[in-house]
């Protein structure tokens, strides 16, 4: 947790991330302004917008727009708990790292923000991915979704990996698989592989091993699900002929 809140402090300022028009999250269309970095509210930022008021609405290309404004747009993370606001930060400040990020708008992540903080959640640890809490401003009903690709997996991600988990072999020893953890550098679009259904032991592991040697020789991703939809229904009809304790000699 203390290694967490360091890396989340070095881009948290009085619990607000400022942004420019060309990060990742929380970006924007860049202001018109010549070498202006901050975000546009329509042709230009609202420092610039100020300027150009002032200056008659001169034409764009023959104003001279004077120097980048003083302050910047900010994501304000204040109302979230503690380590969910952690948890986010870090991963923003990841994006700006990474050359493939997920992206989300300036007006989107703030709305985002507003919806995380009214629904209850305080770590992206708590919940499993596949039962997440369904997140709406006002919720009337409880009730779970698969969470889709984007920041929240990317924060899930990167904690577990600053932590020393999320590799392949740890994905390996569970139930529910999440494809892009272990066909590392794809685009899986969520997809996952589920081994609940295998109700014996001794064949959810042996069907496990088969899939994990699917996917170390590069064996699709679509084969693989239809490999694990099959042998689940073998297991299935196992259980109907053999009986629900059934061993290997049956």
């Amino acid at each position: 947790m203390t290694v967490l809140r360091e890396r989340a402090e070095e881009i948290l300022i009085d619990d607000a991330i400022s942004v420019s028009a060309d990060d990742a999250i929380g970006g924007g269309t860049r202001c018109s302004a010549t070498a202006c970095t901050q975000i546009a509210a329509k042709k230009l930022c609202v420092g610039h917008h100020d300027r150009w008021k002032s200056a008659g609405r001169p034409e764009l290309d023959a104003w001279d727009p004077g120097p980048e404004p003083v302050g910047s747009k900010t994501l304000s993370l204040s109302g979230l708990p503690v380590p969910l606001k952690w948890e986010l930060a870090y991963a923003i400040a990841l994006t700006r790292e990474d050359p493939d990020p997920p992206t989300m708008r300036l007006s989107s992540m703030q709305n985002f923000i507003r919806v995380l903080e009214a629904s209850g959640i305080t770590s992206l640890m708590g919940h499993p991915e596949t039962a997440w809490p369904i997140m709406k401003a006002q919720r009337t009903a409880a009730g779970t979704m698969k969470l889709k690709p984007g920041l929240l997996t990317y924060a899930i991600d990167a904690v577990d990996q600053l932590h020393g988990r999320g590799g392949i072999d740890d994905e390996y020893h569970l139930d529910v698989w999440r494809v892009r953890r272990i066909r590392l550098h794809k685009r899986t679009n969520g997809t996952i592989l589920r081994f609940t259904e295998i109700g014996r032991p001794w064949l959810r592991d042996a069907v496990k091993q088969f899939i994990k040697w699917r996917n170390e020789t590069e064996y699709s991703i679509t084969c693989m699900q239809r490999d694990v939809i099959t042998l689940t229904r073998l297991s299935t009809a196992l259980h109907l002929v053999a009986g629900p304790h059934a061993t290997p000699s049956d």
